[in-house]
């Protein structure tokens, strides 16, 4: 069995069992993951929830690393439903 590792995201804080959520954009990126697992909760399909963020205009997280190239911003997919679903840290 294998086992997965996940980081915390930026925006969380855990101290003594307590979940923070801080930063200037922390409470929406908050907001879209619990909306996701609603939609999923309703749904019970990742295809669905990836039409209905995809009908709204959502798209994934856009980031730049330190050596200034930019990922993400694109739409969302399958498989990143997916992977922020089993993700434990949520």
């Amino acid at each position: 069995m294998s086992t997965r590792r996940w980081a915390l995201p930026s925006w969380l804080l855990v101290r003594d069992a307590l979940v923070t959520v801080y930063g200037s954009g922390a409470r929406g990126e908050a907001k879209l993951v619990r909306e996701i697992f609603d939609l999923y909760l309703k749904h019970r399909s990742l295809l669905e929830v990836v039409r209905v963020l995809t009908g709204r205009g959502l798209s994934t997280k856009r980031r730049t690393s330190k050596a200034g190239r930019e990922s993400g911003g694109s739409p969302f997919k399958i498989t990143n439903i997916q992977q922020l679903l089993s993700n434990t840290c949520y």
